[in-house]
């Protein structure tokens, strides 16, 4: 009984387990993020990411505005309740009204001004450093992809956490094999991610 007691005094998000007693448990999911009240939560941007270099001729795709996408979408799920992540269409129409271009990702000053008009706390941006496609075969297409992931720290005004990753991808089409390698890429990086965005933010008013 005493066991079970313990068990079942676990919060946030939760997995069943069989206990060795027989009954059945409940112990904290060691992969989740912990709960965070809303108005404690960091509040998160995601903007496209920038590519230096020239796309293979064959790919359609523009993979700066889809790894935004993407990495939106997987924030949002791996996040869960510690963090809020700003829809893209937010992201996109505040874009639009500071003619943002894609190299402003290197611009620590354009990057606070578009993280102080969302009211957001961090904004997760990359590189995209290598993008290459080629025929497997008759019917498939290779791409690879190599990434850096970084996240810009409203409050301090720079660059706090950064982490590289590639992924590769297998397709009929050349655009597909991109959006894999890329979708693969981000989700190698994701759980770092995760654990940086939702570090504790500090809101208190500067001196």
């Amino acid at each position: 009984m005493t066991h079970s007691r313990r068990c079942l005094a676990a919060v946030a998000a939760v997995v069943l387990s069989f206990a060795p007693a027989g009954v059945f448990c409940v112990r904290p999911a060691a992969s989740a993020p912990a709960a965070v009240a809303p108005a404690d939560r960091p509040v998160v941007a995601v903007v496209d990411f920038y590519s230096p270099g020239a796309l293979p001729i064959s790919v359609v795709t523009d993979p700066e505005p889809y790894a935004a996408d993407v990495l939106t979408g997987l924030l949002v799920r791996g996040g869960g309740n510690a963090i809020t992540v700003l829809p893209r269409s937010e992201v996109r129409a505040e874009e639009r009204s500071l003619a943002w271009r894609s190299q402003d990702a290197l611009n620590y000053s354009r990057l606070g001004t578009l993280a102080q008009a969302l009211h957001a706390d961090r904004v997760m941006l990359g590189w995209i450093t290598r993008v290459s496609v080629f025929r497997q075969d008759i019917l498939a297409f290779n791409a690879d992809v190599a990434l850096t992931m970084q996240m810009f720290e409203a409050r301090q005004g720079r660059i706090v956490w950064q982490r590289e990753t590639d992924g590769f991808g297998l397709a009929g089409f050349p655009d597909f094999a991109v959006q894999v390698a890329v979708e693969r890429g981000l989700s190698r990086g994701l759980k770092p991610a995760v654990a940086a965005a939702s570090a504790p933010v500090d809101r208190t008013p500067a001196p």
